[in-house]
């Protein structure tokens, strides 16, 4: 029951963190007064591609030890 109880969480929260990042960059585009497609790809694409990102630089970083 429990494990059900965690997916429904986590989707709940997946849902308010994507709302959340909508707002942020709509935000971010009004402040910088450019277009929210702009600023929608380009903070999207670093927030999509940071976690691949980290990754790769850790494991760099481990092989060098």
């Amino acid at each position: 029951m429990s494990d059900y109880l965690f997916l429904l969480a986590g989707i709940v929260f997946a849902a308010i963190g994507g709302e959340l990042f909508v707002r942020g960059s709509a935000g971010v585009a009004s402040v910088l007064r450019i277009s929210p497609s702009i600023v929608a790809v380009t903070i999207a694409a670093f927030a999509t591609s940071s976690p691949e990102l980290s990754v790769a630089i850790n494991s760099g970083l481990a092989a060098k030890s």
